[in-house]
Protein backbone atom coordinates (compact mmCIF):
# COMPACT_ATOMS: atom_id res chain seq x y z
CA UNK A 1 0.00 0.00 0.00
CA UNK A 2 1.05 3.20 -1.04
CA UNK A 3 1.62 5.95 1.40
CA UNK A 4 0.14 9.22 0.46
CA UNK A 5 2.72 11.84 0.67
CA UNK A 6 1.74 13.93 3.61
CA UNK A 7 1.07 17.89 2.33
CA UNK A 8 0.40 20.33 5.11
CA UNK A 9 -2.85 21.60 4.95
CA UNK A 10 -2.38 25.18 4.17
CA UNK A 11 -6.14 27.67 4.48
CA UNK A 12 -4.61 30.14 1.39
CA UNK A 13 -4.35 27.18 -0.80
CA UNK A 14 -7.74 25.88 -0.35
CA UNK A 15 -9.53 29.31 -0.86
CA UNK A 16 -7.76 30.23 -3.83
CA UNK A 17 -9.33 27.85 -6.07
CA UNK A 18 -12.58 28.59 -4.76
CA UNK A 19 -12.15 32.77 -5.38
CA UNK A 20 -10.93 31.88 -8.99
CA UNK A 21 -13.98 29.47 -9.64
CA UNK A 22 -16.44 32.06 -8.04
CA UNK A 23 -14.58 34.84 -10.44
CA UNK A 24 -15.39 32.78 -13.42
CA UNK A 25 -18.94 31.90 -12.62
CA UNK A 26 -19.30 36.11 -12.09
CA UNK A 27 -18.06 36.88 -15.63
CA UNK A 28 -20.14 34.52 -16.78
CA UNK A 29 -23.33 35.83 -14.96
CA UNK A 30 -22.36 39.47 -16.42
CA UNK A 31 -19.51 40.67 -14.16
CA UNK A 32 -19.26 42.99 -11.20
CA UNK A 33 -22.54 43.09 -9.65
CA UNK A 34 -21.74 47.23 -8.62
CA UNK A 35 -20.60 47.61 -11.91
CA UNK A 36 -23.50 46.14 -13.91
CA UNK A 37 -26.01 47.99 -11.30
CA UNK A 38 -23.83 52.05 -12.46
CA UNK A 39 -24.29 50.93 -16.18
CA UNK A 40 -27.86 49.53 -15.95
CA UNK A 41 -29.12 53.01 -14.48
CA UNK A 42 -28.50 55.62 -16.57
CA UNK A 43 -29.06 58.86 -15.43
CA UNK A 44 -32.21 60.69 -16.46
CA UNK A 45 -32.33 64.17 -18.02
CA UNK A 46 -34.23 66.56 -15.24
CA UNK A 47 -37.85 66.83 -16.13
CA UNK A 48 -38.05 70.22 -14.69
CA UNK A 49 -35.55 72.36 -17.77
CA UNK A 50 -37.66 71.91 -20.85
CA UNK A 51 -40.68 73.57 -18.36
CA UNK A 52 -38.38 76.53 -17.16
CA UNK A 53 -36.86 76.74 -20.92
CA UNK A 54 -40.24 77.00 -22.34
CA UNK A 55 -41.18 79.93 -19.50
CA UNK A 56 -38.44 82.23 -20.10
CA UNK A 57 -39.34 81.90 -24.05
CA UNK A 58 -43.20 83.18 -23.19
CA UNK A 59 -41.77 85.74 -21.30
CA UNK A 60 -39.51 87.27 -24.05
CA UNK A 61 -42.07 87.00 -26.73
CA UNK A 62 -44.29 88.92 -24.33
CA UNK A 63 -41.91 91.22 -23.14
CA UNK A 64 -41.16 91.68 -27.43
CA UNK A 65 -44.50 92.73 -27.78
CA UNK A 66 -45.39 94.85 -25.38
CA UNK A 67 -42.08 96.92 -26.20
CA UNK A 68 -43.28 97.07 -29.72
CA UNK A 69 -47.06 97.65 -28.35
CA UNK A 70 -45.62 100.67 -26.37
CA UNK A 71 -43.44 101.75 -29.38
CA UNK A 72 -46.62 101.47 -32.06
CA UNK A 73 -48.20 103.59 -29.70
CA UNK A 74 -46.36 105.80 -29.12
CA UNK A 75 -45.50 107.07 -32.91
CA UNK A 76 -49.69 106.70 -32.90
CA UNK A 77 -49.90 109.54 -30.79
CA UNK A 78 -47.04 111.52 -31.96
CA UNK A 79 -49.03 111.38 -35.47
CA UNK A 80 -52.31 112.21 -34.29
CA UNK A 81 -50.93 115.00 -32.16
CA UNK A 82 -48.99 116.21 -35.48
CA UNK A 83 -52.00 115.99 -37.59
CA UNK A 84 -54.11 118.37 -34.76
CA UNK A 85 -51.85 120.77 -34.59
CA UNK A 86 -51.43 121.32 -38.44
CA UNK A 87 -55.38 121.28 -38.88
CA UNK A 88 -55.72 123.49 -36.09
CA UNK A 89 -52.80 126.23 -36.61
CA UNK A 90 -53.15 129.55 -38.21
CA UNK A 91 -50.08 128.73 -39.50
CA UNK A 92 -51.19 126.91 -42.57
CA UNK A 93 -54.54 129.41 -43.34
CA UNK A 94 -54.79 130.45 -47.50
CA UNK A 95 -53.61 133.80 -48.01
CA UNK A 96 -52.51 133.13 -52.04
CA UNK A 97 -54.78 131.20 -54.28
CA UNK A 98 -52.94 130.89 -58.57
CA UNK A 99 -54.60 130.37 -61.25
CA UNK A 100 -53.50 129.88 -64.86
CA UNK A 101 -54.53 128.25 -68.19
CA UNK A 102 -58.40 129.63 -68.02
CA UNK A 103 -59.22 131.87 -71.18
CA UNK A 104 -63.21 130.60 -71.51
CA UNK A 105 -63.51 130.04 -67.80
CA UNK A 106 -63.65 132.99 -65.28
CA UNK A 107 -61.17 133.19 -62.34
CA UNK A 108 -64.04 133.94 -59.89
CA UNK A 109 -66.33 130.61 -61.71
CA UNK A 110 -62.85 128.25 -60.37
CA UNK A 111 -63.07 129.57 -57.12
CA UNK A 112 -66.43 128.64 -56.81
CA UNK A 113 -66.58 125.57 -58.44
CA UNK A 114 -63.40 124.14 -56.05
CA UNK A 115 -65.31 126.11 -53.31
CA UNK A 116 -62.05 127.49 -51.62
CA UNK A 117 -61.24 130.92 -50.11
CA UNK A 118 -58.85 132.89 -48.08
CA UNK A 119 -58.21 131.68 -44.48
CA UNK A 120 -59.16 128.05 -45.00
CA UNK A 121 -57.09 125.72 -43.46
CA UNK A 122 -54.34 125.11 -46.70
CA UNK A 123 -54.15 120.88 -45.51
CA UNK A 124 -57.93 120.54 -44.80
CA UNK A 125 -59.01 120.56 -48.60
CA UNK A 126 -59.67 117.94 -50.87
CA UNK A 127 -57.26 118.60 -53.96
CA UNK A 128 -58.85 115.41 -56.16
CA UNK A 129 -62.35 116.24 -55.42
CA UNK A 130 -61.27 119.72 -56.70
CA UNK A 131 -59.93 118.17 -59.93
CA UNK A 132 -63.05 115.94 -60.52
CA UNK A 133 -65.46 118.97 -59.98
CA UNK A 134 -62.97 121.06 -62.37
CA UNK A 135 -63.27 119.16 -65.19
CA UNK A 136 -67.13 118.70 -65.33
CA UNK A 137 -66.92 122.23 -66.92
CA UNK A 138 -66.97 121.13 -70.76
CA UNK A 139 -64.68 123.92 -71.57
CA UNK A 140 -61.91 122.28 -69.13
CA UNK A 141 -60.19 119.35 -70.44
CA UNK A 142 -57.67 119.21 -67.46
CA UNK A 143 -57.01 119.97 -64.11
CA UNK A 144 -54.31 119.93 -61.74
CA UNK A 145 -54.62 121.51 -57.72
CA UNK A 146 -51.13 121.62 -55.67
CA UNK A 147 -50.48 123.02 -52.38
CA UNK A 148 -47.30 125.00 -51.59
CA UNK A 149 -46.71 125.23 -47.83
CA UNK A 150 -48.04 126.71 -45.83
CA UNK A 151 -50.39 129.24 -47.72
CA UNK A 152 -50.62 128.88 -50.85
CA UNK A 153 -53.04 126.99 -53.61
CA UNK A 154 -51.88 126.77 -57.62
CA UNK A 155 -54.13 125.34 -60.14
CA UNK A 156 -53.33 124.94 -63.77
CA UNK A 157 -56.34 123.78 -65.99
CA UNK A 158 -55.58 123.00 -69.71
CA UNK A 159 -58.87 123.89 -71.52
CA UNK A 160 -60.08 122.63 -74.84
CA UNK A 161 -59.60 124.88 -77.94
CA UNK A 162 -62.22 125.24 -80.24
CA UNK A 163 -61.57 125.87 -84.18
CA UNK A 164 -64.90 126.15 -85.54
CA UNK A 165 -68.99 126.04 -84.60
CA UNK A 166 -71.45 123.34 -85.72
CA UNK A 167 -74.92 123.02 -85.54
CA UNK A 168 -76.55 120.71 -83.30
CA UNK A 169 -80.55 120.08 -82.95
CA UNK A 170 -80.96 123.74 -83.91
CA UNK A 171 -78.18 124.69 -81.46
CA UNK A 172 -74.96 126.02 -82.15
CA UNK A 173 -71.98 124.69 -80.16
CA UNK A 174 -68.14 125.48 -80.27
CA UNK A 175 -65.83 121.96 -81.85
CA UNK A 176 -62.88 121.20 -81.10
CA UNK A 177 -59.82 119.73 -83.17
CA UNK A 178 -61.22 116.40 -83.05
CA UNK A 179 -64.57 117.00 -84.04
CA UNK A 180 -66.01 117.17 -80.12
CA UNK A 181 -68.97 119.12 -79.11
CA UNK A 182 -67.42 121.47 -76.17
CA UNK A 183 -70.20 124.22 -75.32
CA UNK A 184 -73.01 126.08 -76.57
CA UNK A 185 -72.31 129.61 -78.07
CA UNK A 186 -72.77 132.24 -75.60
CA UNK A 187 -72.73 136.00 -75.64
CA UNK A 188 -70.57 135.29 -72.72
CA UNK A 189 -68.10 133.15 -74.38
CA UNK A 190 -67.62 134.34 -77.79
CA UNK A 191 -65.05 133.75 -80.55
CA UNK A 192 -65.43 134.31 -84.18
CA UNK A 193 -64.83 131.36 -85.55
CA UNK A 194 -65.89 129.38 -88.83
CA UNK A 195 -69.21 127.72 -89.16
CA UNK A 196 -68.59 124.09 -90.00
CA UNK A 197 -71.25 122.21 -92.03
CA UNK A 198 -71.06 118.34 -92.72
CA UNK A 199 -72.03 117.52 -96.51
CA UNK A 200 -72.67 114.21 -98.13
CA UNK A 201 -70.16 112.15 -97.29
CA UNK A 202 -68.08 114.70 -95.43
CA UNK A 203 -67.95 113.03 -92.20
CA UNK A 204 -65.19 110.58 -92.64
CA UNK A 205 -62.71 113.26 -93.50
CA UNK A 206 -64.35 114.96 -90.17
CA UNK A 207 -61.20 114.00 -87.70
CA UNK A 208 -59.34 115.81 -90.39
CA UNK A 209 -60.29 119.06 -90.13
CA UNK A 210 -57.90 120.48 -87.85
CA UNK A 211 -54.94 119.05 -89.74
CA UNK A 212 -56.11 120.84 -92.88
CA UNK A 213 -56.91 124.12 -91.06
CA UNK A 214 -53.52 124.28 -89.35
CA UNK A 215 -52.05 123.34 -93.11
CA UNK A 216 -53.83 125.99 -94.25
CA UNK A 217 -52.57 128.44 -92.27
CA UNK A 218 -49.49 127.49 -92.43
CA UNK A 219 -49.40 127.12 -96.55
CA UNK A 220 -48.73 131.02 -97.60
CA UNK A 221 -52.34 132.02 -98.36
CA UNK A 222 -53.26 136.18 -98.19
CA UNK A 223 -56.49 135.33 -95.94
CA UNK A 224 -56.43 134.61 -92.41
CA UNK A 225 -58.75 132.14 -90.97
CA UNK A 226 -60.35 134.21 -89.23
CA UNK A 227 -62.05 135.88 -92.63
CA UNK A 228 -62.88 132.41 -93.16
CA UNK A 229 -67.27 132.29 -92.32
CA UNK A 230 -68.11 128.59 -92.89
CA UNK A 231 -66.27 125.51 -93.98
CA UNK A 232 -68.06 122.34 -95.70
CA UNK A 233 -66.93 119.03 -95.75
CA UNK A 234 -68.55 116.85 -98.80
CA UNK A 235 -67.25 114.00 -100.74
CA UNK A 236 -68.28 116.15 -104.03
CA UNK A 237 -67.12 119.73 -103.02
CA UNK A 238 -64.02 118.25 -100.59
CA UNK A 239 -63.28 121.40 -98.20
CA UNK A 240 -65.10 124.01 -98.46
CA UNK A 241 -64.06 127.75 -97.25
CA UNK A 242 -65.86 130.92 -98.38
CA UNK A 243 -64.24 133.98 -97.46
CA UNK A 244 -66.58 136.39 -96.77
CA UNK A 245 -65.16 140.31 -97.50
CA UNK A 246 -64.26 138.78 -101.24
CA UNK A 247 -67.25 136.87 -101.68
CA UNK A 248 -65.43 133.62 -103.23
CA UNK A 249 -65.57 129.94 -102.29
CA UNK A 250 -61.98 128.11 -102.01
CA UNK A 251 -62.49 124.53 -102.77
CA UNK A 252 -59.64 121.87 -102.25
CA UNK A 253 -60.30 118.31 -103.00
CA UNK A 254 -60.13 115.90 -100.62
CA UNK A 255 -57.87 113.26 -102.31
CA UNK A 256 -54.13 114.31 -101.93
CA UNK A 257 -55.47 117.78 -100.35
CA UNK A 258 -52.11 118.74 -99.43
CA UNK A 259 -51.10 118.95 -103.10
CA UNK A 260 -53.99 120.55 -104.22
CA UNK A 261 -53.64 122.90 -101.71
CA UNK A 262 -50.03 123.64 -102.82
CA UNK A 263 -51.52 123.98 -106.64
CA UNK A 264 -53.79 127.16 -105.59
CA UNK A 265 -51.68 129.17 -104.11
CA UNK A 266 -50.14 130.65 -106.89
CA UNK A 267 -53.30 130.96 -109.00
CA UNK A 268 -54.80 133.10 -106.06
CA UNK A 269 -51.22 135.05 -105.51
CA UNK A 270 -51.26 135.82 -110.06
CA UNK A 271 -55.63 136.70 -109.40
CA UNK A 272 -55.10 138.70 -106.38
CA UNK A 273 -51.86 140.89 -108.87
CA UNK A 274 -54.24 141.51 -111.55
CA UNK A 275 -56.75 142.85 -108.91
CA UNK A 276 -59.57 139.77 -110.60
CA UNK A 277 -59.85 138.38 -106.94
CA UNK A 278 -63.50 140.46 -106.86
CA UNK A 279 -64.66 138.90 -110.02
CA UNK A 280 -63.51 135.24 -108.90
CA UNK A 281 -66.26 133.23 -107.07
CA UNK A 282 -65.14 129.66 -107.00
CA UNK A 283 -61.90 128.42 -106.84
CA UNK A 284 -61.37 124.75 -107.46
CA UNK A 285 -58.06 123.15 -107.00
CA UNK A 286 -58.38 118.93 -107.43
CA UNK A 287 -57.09 116.37 -109.65
CA UNK A 288 -54.42 118.01 -110.39
CA UNK A 289 -56.15 121.44 -111.61
CA UNK A 290 -57.00 124.18 -110.71
CA UNK A 291 -60.47 126.33 -112.44
CA UNK A 292 -62.11 129.13 -111.54
CA UNK A 293 -65.65 130.99 -111.83
CA UNK A 294 -65.66 133.79 -112.58
CA UNK A 295 -69.50 136.17 -112.58
CA UNK A 296 -70.10 137.03 -116.23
Amino acid sequence: MKKQSAVPKNSYTNARPQRISSRNEMKRKGGNKRKEKKESLPQEPSRNYPLRKWTVSLFRICLLISTAGMFFWGITFAVQKTYLFCMTNSFFNIEKIDISGNAQVKTSDIIKTCNIKAGMNCLAIDLQEMERKLVKNPWIEYAGIKRELPDTIKIEVKERKPIFCAKKNNTLYYINAKGELIAPVDSKNFISLPTLEIGLGGSTSLTQVATFIEYFRKSGFSLDMSQISWIKISAGGGFELFWESKKIRICIGLEKWKENIKRIIPVMSDIEKRKEIGKATKIYSADGQVLITKDE
